[in-house]
């Protein structure tokens, strides 16, 4: 399916302009702490989600839980970029069920999911991950900690095929709120790692006045090569 980069970048400024923080490291007596010795794998499967804007706009969250006891979830949340960058952010955490749901509730403002097999939900993300890794692009720091959510789950029931990059090409869409300094760090790899016309890039064109919610005001514009540029959403 071809994803609009317009549509994709849109996405990216209603979830910045809806998103309240979520730090769950910070919220006073609502994480727990769990026994050096507790294996995680031997804990039940709780909730397993899939945000449909991966599929629709190539980013969105991946959710995977386990009920610890009653009245507390082991949560890893992953954000996905399944276009180019991979896992770009990731957390895990024990929490209380109660902090869980309103985390959960937080997210649903913004995003719609699916329920997917754990088997399917580990696949999507190591692939994410595995295919930025080929491109030079590491994955969230936290991303090792909030991998331990996946054990003992095997990828290979998981006949779902996804993928990676948009149309056969790694394409990076940059939000509108992202550094110029970082925008020209990510093309420059790519640029080294694929070659000129080896990936796509769609760069935030800055306007005057906010563009008409209407399809029509938002037109990619084709700069160089691989580059296009869409006016961004303020």
């Amino acid at each position: 399916m071809t994803i609009s980069p317009q549509k994709r970048q849109k996405q990216l400024a209603k979830k910045k302009a809806k998103r309240k923080q979520v730090s769950i490291k910070k919220t006073s007596g609502r994480v727990i702490n769990v026994p050096a010795s507790f294996n995680i794998g031997d804990i039940p499967i709780y909730e397993s989600r899939i945000s449909k804007s991966i599929s629709e706009f190539g980013m969105g969250t991946v959710i995977l839980s386990r009920k610890i006891a009653p009245g507390y979830v082991s949560v890893s949340f992953f954000m996905i970029d399944s276009f180019c960058l991979g896992v770009k952010n990731a957390s895990f955490a024990n929490l209380t069920s109660e902090r869980y749901h309103q985390i959960i509730a937080e997210i649903n403002q913004r995003e719609s999911f699916v329920n997917a097999p754990p088997q399917c939900v580990r696949k999507l993300v190591e692939g994410a991950a595995n295919y930025a890794k080929e491109l030079g692009f590491r994955p969230h720091p936290d991303y090792q900690e909030a991998q331990k959510i996946f054990a003992n789950i095997e990828t290979e029931s998981c006949s779902q095929v996804f993928e990676f990059g948009r149309e056969g090409k790694p394409c990076y869409v940059a939000g509108p709120f992202d550094k110029a300094v970082e925008i020209k760090r990510i093309i420059e790899k790519l640029r080294r790692k694929c070659g000129p016309g080896g990936f796509k890039v769609f760069l935030p064109m800055p306007v005057e006045q906010p563009p008409a919610e209407s399809e029509t005001s938002t037109q990619e514009t084709p700069l160089v090569g691989e580059f296009s540029s869409v006016p961004a959403t303020p």
